[in-house]
């Protein structure tokens, strides 16, 4: 288990010697060895890093306060949906999703992703996942953005109180 803080970049323009004007959207830079452990697990779904962070970057519109890798996808959605307190905590799959979903499709979770602070600390106490994200990054500071990679996942962390 190890975090990182990550940076967010910007860019801004000017045309015509006018003001500059910061642009739509914005970049996670991520220390080396995170990047590179973040390319380790999402080669092994065919993905590569900066594309999938490209892509996340995009959904995103705004920088979130947490990043949370997990070492592969889990089958854990519906415990995610149950136990986090509002919708600012979301979360990705590694694998590409099929082009036609079946009927009862059920995305899994590699990639936990949380707006604020905030929204973990309201969700700590629903799930021991969510208690077990907050204990490794309570201390941070909620004006700048992290990452978090899980080593490993246990299944423990899926509370029976939860019904998933």
């Amino acid at each position: 288990m190890k975090y990182f803080e990550i940076n967010i970049a910007t860019t801004s323009t000017s045309t015509n010697n006018s003001a500059f004007k910061q642009d739509k959207g914005f970049q996670y830079w991520q220390p080396e060895e995170a990047e590179d452990a973040i390319h380790d697990i999402l080669s092994k779904y065919g993905q590569v890093g900066f594309l999938y962070m490209n892509g996340l970057e995009q959904c995103l519109k705004v920088p979130h306060w947490g990043l949370v890798f997990l070492d592969k996808d889990y089958p854990i959605a519906e415990h995610i949906f149950k136990t986090r307190v509002n919708s600012n905590i979301i979360f990705s799959q590694y694998a590409i999703e099929p082009e036609h979903k079946p009927e009862k499709f059920k995305p899994k979770v590699g990639l936990i992703v949380i707006k604020n602070k905030s929204d973990l600390e309201l969700a700590k106490d629903n799930s021991l996942l969510f208690g077990h994200i907050w204990n490794c990054l309570q201390y941070c500071d909620t004006s700048k953005y992290w990452t978090l990679l899980m080593d490993s996942f246990d299944a423990k962390m899926i509370d029976a109180n939860t019904g998933s």
